[in-house]
């Protein structure tokens, strides 16, 4: 039963450390989310960063 659980924990951790980003992929997707914001409020015209949907 032992040898079982430790089998199990240690596939277990396998796929958990594999799962984890690196600080690269992180930096990667918060450029193309920055250039995405950036390009979307370029695209907007200045007299809609006022726009209010109720009074």
């Amino acid at each position: 039963m032992k040898s079982i659980i430790t089998i199990c924990f240690l596939l277990g951790s396998t796929i958990f450390s594999q799962a984890q980003t690196t600080t690269n992929d992180i930096v990667k997707e918060w450029e193309r989310a920055k250039a995405y914001t950036k390009e979307y409020l370029d695209a907007m015209p200045e007299s809609g960063y006022a726009f209010k949907p109720t009074p």
